[in-house]
């Protein structure tokens, strides 16, 4: 720090020519008693040892007059209040004895001495309501004082000079407004224990070679009204606010009021949490006018704050963190919260009806995003993204909130990718949206129980990837619907959370821990209740049935597979469509008919504990055709003989059923395909495969598979084809072209591509034409040779089921396959 002589404002001609005599002021001085201070008089406050020198008495005011001039030996004490109405052309000075550039050589010395930062201690403030305009404070405040300390009381700053401090200006500044003030050569922070809420009426504000360009918010006053925080607010519009509070006094937002926050602030915080029970409304835009929350050490936004020279960066559990609470209606626009989590996570959103729009959570030193209870309207996140978290990126969050939310990215959390979804009822439409979750692990924790009640849906897109280690049962009752909508390359998995081959390892143990039958219980559908099951996979389940349904609701189940269950794989009774199920590897019944009059259609029950297919009692009276019953421990079928024609298993001789080898592709690996030797192929009921329409695969269920011209169906829930088509790529528009090749026997495969938006046709001997009404020729090749094609980015295909299907042609015969997905918006 240097010695500066400045004049800043004119001074009374007369004092700097002549040297006034000052006029001494000691003890109480109030106006009546020493005061009002009078324009062009020059005041001397005379100190003494170990009391201020005046001090204005509780319950009085000191008046100073506009070209006022007060030197100040030792400290001011203010029990009162000052008013100090200065004007441009007559501030009011208040300086150091030796400052001879107001009031002029005033201590008679000429040049001997000249003024120092820390000349004078202090203006100690035990009172209320002062106001300073147009007032210059020179030379105050030492390494043991800040040069005014407000005490926590509100006074009123406007167009003031704060100069040469050898410390901070103004501490405890509490509910003080600075509105235009300028701060030059301080030592140290120029305004500290300023309230955010008093903050929000400090404008434009600057600061020049002091400690530190911010002010410190260091508690907060009761949010009366509403707050709003603009750049203005900050010092040098640099839009830096820092923040350092206890616990005890961090913000808390009420009901009914309302913190606005514009684009282009950054809240920096050494220590502290914001709870809201109102609304934030983070209103930020594109780089650089987002709105962050950050850590006192971060020095990506907003500069080197602390004056460290990056010797500290920020580091996860640097603050507490954001509660949005019961009644919250927050609107996060554009807005990051980095290195939070002290309070046991960065975000919490309990009882809020908060959106977050484009935002970024990122080095928390535990959970990224954690739910609690649920709001209505329920909370959401839309392309938000959580990251470089020491625990997991998001957790608990209901299953309604996710419904709400789309594009959610989790990446690089040392606690999982993961989004883990809490217990819950769900009593309203609930359809996740195919983009909800994207990123690195795109896997759903399912925790708790779950029930979809009266007047509730829950719909689960394609390529939704469940996993559970809970033995809470997921209940479909009431009327509610529970709807998972795969497809045969991205079907709906629910699986044991420990299951690394689907999903990857998601609870990041390296393989520690293995998956095992009964990790997670079943789906009980019961008193009404409906599911809506298509391309869907259900591994290591069974604390009862995997999937159970009964009651008077009906049900459809369409190329469902239930392997590895520690108790039986399906139990059905009021099931409308049960079509391609597949039960391998289950610890007791493949599938049991428990009741009802349905028909069981080219299943497959393989390798189960307990029989493949059975009636547990007479009240199933349906028909089992086209199924395939092998290597089951208790016997393949449980049934009477005229409920099961065209099948493998038993009762051969009758109905058109066998009992042979079906000659899986690989049944101890679960690989149920059949294999071109296969005595199941071309041999199934044609009528029950041509109503069926699709195999497990989606490939078309009636097909040409010797390449004679003969078409036939196949047994068991996969059917045999000569052609495959294979699909590298995601349909997802402006992503790398699709690549597709049809593989087989030498010949020319044609491709087409169109919206499901039709039934299926059939082009026999061909199969079935399986492209909607918009059918389009998108090349030829052939067979072996891939072709390219681009998902057109069509703004209304977005979100419909597309089609991509191959007619393989060779010898004069031909086949068909199917592929099928959604596309990605």
């Amino acid at each position: 720090m240097h010695n500066v002589l400045r004049v800043l404002g004119p001074v009374p001609l007369v004092a700097a020519v002549l040297g006034q005599t000052p006029i001494l002021l000691n003890g109480n001085v109030f106006d009546g008693a020493g005061g009002p201070l009078l324009g062009g008089n020059v005041y001397h406050i005379v100190g003494s040892s170990g009391a201020c020198g005046i001090t204005v008495p509780g319950g009085q005011t000191l008046t100073i007059q506009p070209g006022a001039i007060v030197k100040v030996g030792g400290c001011w004490g203010v029990s009162g209040r000052v008013l100090a109405p200065g004007t441009a052309n007559a501030p009011i000075i208040v300086t150091s004895i030796h400052d001879d550039s107001a009031g002029g050589d005033t201590n008679q010395n000429g040049a001997a001495t000249v003024p120092s930062p820390g000349d004078w201690h202090n203006v100690d403030v035990l009172g209320d309501g002062s106001a300073w305009s147009h007032a210059q404070f020179r030379f105050g405040g030492n390494p043991s004082h800040a040069a005014i300390n407000q005490r926590g009381r509100p006074a009123t700053y406007r167009n003031c000079r704060f100069l040469d401090f050898g410390n901070t200006a103004v501490a405890n500044a509490g509910g003080s407004i600075f509105d235009t003030c300028a701060f030059h050569d301080c030592v140290g922070i120029p305004v500290t224990g300023m309230s955010l809420a008093t903050l929000a009426q400090c404008l434009d504000n600057t600061t020049v070679n002091c400690g530190a360009d911010y002010f410190l918010v260091q508690y907060t006053l009761p949010f009366s009204a509403d707050v709003q925080l603009l750049r203005r607010n900050a010092l040098n519009g640099m839009g830096v606010l820092v923040l350092d509070v206890p616990n005890v006094q961090a913000p808390v937002i009420p009901a009914g009021r309302t913190l606005s926050i514009e684009g282009g602030l950054t809240l920096k915080f050494v220590r502290g949490n914001v709870r809201c029970n109102g609304r934030i409304l983070a209103q930020g835009s594109v780089p650089p006018f987002g709105v962050v929350f950050t850590s006192f050490r971060d020095d990506v936004f907003g500069g080197d704050t602390n004056r460290d020279g990056n010797a500290t960066q920020g580091t996860p559990g640097d603050w507490g963190g954001i509660t949005l609470a019961a009644g919250d209606t927050s609107r996060f626009d554009w807005a990051s919260i980095r290195f939070a989590g002290g309070d046991g996570r960065a975000l919490r959103i309990e009882g809020s009806s908060a959106v977050l729009q484009v935002c970024a959570v990122s080095g928390s030193s535990t959970v990224g995003i954690s739910f609690g209870a649920t709001a209505t309207p329920r909370a959401s996140l839309r392309d938000t993204w959580v990251f470089d978290c020491l625990g997991q990126g998001i957790r608990d969050i209901p299953w309604s909130t996710l419904a709400a939310s789309s594009r959610i990215q989790c990446s690089n959390n040392a606690g999982g990718n993961h989004v883990s979804v809490g217990g819950e009822t769900i009593t309203q439409p609930t359809i996740l949206d195919k983009n909800c979750i994207l990123g690195v692990d795109p896997v759903l924790e399912s925790l708790g129980s779950l029930a979809v009640d009266a007047g509730g849906v829950l719909e689960l897109p394609a390529g939704t990837i469940v996993k559970r280690l809970t033995t809470n049962t997921m209940t479909v009752r009431n009327g509610g619907e529970l709807r998972l909508m795969g497809t045969a390359r991205r079907p709906v998995v629910f699986t044991s959370f420990r299951d690394d081959s689907i999903g990857g390892d998601t609870n990041r143990d390296g393989g520690a821990t293995l998956p095992a039958p009964g990790n997670w219980s079943n789906f009980n559908v019961i008193d009404g209740g409906r599911v809506r099951f298509e391309n869907v996979l259900l591994r290591y389940g069974g604390g009862n049935a995997t999937l159970a349904i009964s009651g008077t609701g009906v049900s459809h189940l369409l190329r469902v597979r239930i392997e590895r269950s520690l108790q039986s794989a399906f139990a059905l009774a009021a099931v409308g469509t049960a079509d391609n199920l597949v039960a391998w590897n289950n610890g007791a019944d493949g599938i049991q008919c428990t009741g009802g009059a349905f028909a069981l259609r080219h299943a497959t029950a393989a390798n189960n504990a307990g029989f493949g297919i059975r009636r547990p009692s007479a009240q199933f009276t349906g028909q089992v055709v086209n199924c395939i019953a092998h290597g089951n421990a208790a016997g393949n079928f449980g049934l009477l003989a005229a409920q099961v024609s065209f099948s493998n298993g038993g009762f051969a001789g009758s109905n058109g059923n066998l009992a042979v080898d079906p000659v899986f592709v690989n049944a101890a690996a679960g690989d149920l395909r059949l294999q071109a030797g296969s005595p199941c192929v071309g041999v199934a009921d044609l009528g029950t495969a041509l109503a069926v329409g699709r195999d497990f695969d989606e490939f078309p269920r009636v097909l040409d598979p010797a390449l004679t011209g003969a078409t036939s169906g196949d047994m068991g829930a996969h059917e045999r084809a000569a052609f495959a088509l294979v699909v590298v790529g995601e349909p997802r528009p402006g992503f790398a072209p699709l690549q597709l090749t049809v593989q087989g026997p030498p010949g020319l495969a044609l491709f087409g591509l169109g919206l499901l938006d039709g039934p299926p046709f059939w082009l026999l001997p061909y199969g079935s034409v399986m492209l909607g009404n918009t059918f389009a020729s998108i090349g030829s090749a052939p067979t072996g040779t891939a072709i390219s094609y681009p998902i057109p980015g069509f703004p209304g295909i977005l979100g419909l089921d597309v089609a991509v299907q191959a007619f393989g042609i060779a010898g004069g015969a031909a086949l068909t396959n199917v592929d099928r997905w959604r596309i990605w918006g």
